[in-house]
């Protein structure tokens, strides 16, 4: 006869709200961002972009170590919009007109602070490497 495992505790929120789910797009007690929300909040940084705008500007700035596939992009920009990190805005007026009609993202103020907040903890990332003797170089 074949033995059963006892059912798996149902984990609760720790009382202090954080929530150590790593594959959302943030954690709620301080907006640390996962890999793929900081590279696009990054590049809708100085401008408004498309889609396609945003996967072709994190790959050239990551040299190719980043490419954000459609579903991932798209996933993301979902979760940020319905975090208010970014919104959907109209093209600009010099956006090309071509037969699709393309989606524009723009940064928003608490996605500037989240982006912010990012970076400041990767720098405090960076300066405990070195100071631990890990070379950090590209």
């Amino acid at each position: 006869m074949a033995q059963h495992s006892p059912p798996l505790p149902v984990l609760m929120e720790p009382p202090d709200g954080t929530n150590y789910v790593t594959n959302r797009i943030y954690i709620d007690s301080d907006m640390e961002l996962n890999a793929a929300s900081c590279q696009i909040l990054l590049a809708l940084a100085d401008r408004d972009l498309h889609g396609y705008g945003i996967m072709a500007d994190v790959l050239e700035r990551t040299d190719g170590r980043m490419r954000l596939w459609p579903g991932i992009l798209y996933g993301s920009l979902k979760k940020l919009a319905d975090g208010g990190l970014v919104e959907e805005t109209d093209p600009p007026r010099d956006a090309p007109r071509d037969r699709m009609a393309r989606r524009f993202y723009r940064l928003t103020r608490d996605g500037r602070r989240a982006l912010g907040r990012e970076m400041a903890r990767l720098a405090r990332d960076v300066e405990t490497a070195r100071s631990r003797k890990i070379a950090v170089r590209d």
